[in-house]
């Protein structure tokens, strides 16, 4: 009996790594294929036998396809032999705590940068420079599996200049995970909060971002993607070309240039037209808005300043349209926005307090 279970249980096991060896969904005829494959190295002198490991493997099928299903989004991003898993586990498992402008490249110290803005610059040979001083010099050999870090806190921004060409503008309170040499096949990066990207066309090596809830698939083009992970509701705003979205909930939706998908807990919006002024503006260090809640500009003003706001219940869900220049100061746009509205602002602890006139 032992000896049976041993063979049941490796049986599974076969099974399971068959549709691991998959990136997505199986479908019938490979699940069939597989079922036979395991079959035909089973035992078949006794029947009685034969039967009982029969009954096992059509439970372990159907179970196998369940654990398909429940198990993708982290086959997905962070499980075994899934595209991203090495750079997706190494996000869940990476944290920051610092309110610094951060860069971190392996093999070299942490670049705690004294500035509000960050230039880093990744060349084809593996050398790294961050505000026009080299930080780590050429590699022979850089690898897809070293992984940098960027850190970049409320009120400071940070370009990337990846060595294939693609730009990427990180906004306030973002992390930015990238390897230090992209594969040979597939171009991946990680992103925790906001980036605007320019992303090189490279038709064999697709570009992906990949995010808590969302994959982004394109092969060259310009887009924005907001993936707070603090927030539940993500966006992608396509500027030119096209892009492939997908998650474990919705599958896979195409965006044409000029549309805007919205995303919440991995389910995938219906893409549509939209300005995308308010989506991309803060790239200019505009901060644009229509008909929004005043608790939302103030939340965006408190990414870009690094400054609590709190919001009396009678304001916070008062509507406003309009532009703000970022690159005034915060008392300056305080007063704009009271100009216009019957709020008022009052600095106290800290904190900016925003109640009624």
């Amino acid at each position: 009996m032992e000896n049976e279970n041993s063979n049941i249980n490796k049986i599974f096991n076969d099974l399971v790594d068959f549709f691991q060896r998959e990136e997505r969904i199986v479908p019938e005829e490979k699940i069939v294929k597989g079922w036979r494959d395991v079959e035909n190295r089973t035992e078949t002198n006794r029947s009685r036998r034969r039967h009982r490991i029969i009954a096992v493997l059509s439970a372990s099928v159907a179970a196998a396809v369940l654990i398909c299903v429940v198990l993708f989004p982290f086959w997905q991003h962070g499980g075994k032999l899934a595209p991203g898993r090495d750079i997706y586990t190494f996000a869940r498992e990476s944290s920051l705590d610092t309110d610094k402008l951060v860069c971190i490249v392996p093999g070299c110290d942490t670049v705690r940068i004294g500035q509000h803005r960050a230039n880093i610059t990744c060349q084809p040979d593996g050398s790294i420079s961050v505000n026009d001083i080299q930080i780590s010099s050429a590699h022979s050999t850089p690898s897809d599996k070293d992984f940098c870090q960027l850190h970049v806190p409320a009120g400071d921004r940070a370009e990337i200049m990846l060595a294939d060409g693609t730009r990427i503008l990180a906004n306030s309170n973002s992390h930015i995970i990238y390897p230090h040499s992209f594969a040979k096949n597939r171009r991946e990066i990680y992103v925790s909060g906001e980036a605007y990207l320019e992303v090189a066309r490279d038709e064999k090596r697709p570009f992906v971002v990949l995010t808590r809830d969302f994959n982004v698939k394109v092969l060259g083009t310009t887009f924005n993607v907001n993936a707070y992970e603090t927030d539940s509701l993500a966006s992608v705003a396509l500027v030119s070309g096209n892009v492939e979205l997908s998650s474990a909930v919705s599958g896979n939706v195409r965006l044409s240039s000029g549309e805007v998908a919205e995303i919440n807990g991995g389910a995938i919006g219906k893409p549509v037209r939209a300005d995308l002024s308010p989506y991309v503006g803060w790239t200019r260090n505009i901060l644009a808005y229509q008909y929004e809640s005043l608790v939302d500009v103030c939340n965006r003003l408190s990414e870009h300043y690094g400054r609590e706001f709190v919001l009396s219940p009678e304001v916070a869900d008062i509507k406003v349209s309009g532009k703000l220049y970022l690159k005034d100061d915060l008392d300056a746009l305080l007063r704009a926005i009271m100009f216009v509205t019957s709020v008022q602002f009052e600095e106290k602890d800290g904190k900016i307090y925003v109640y009624k006139k």
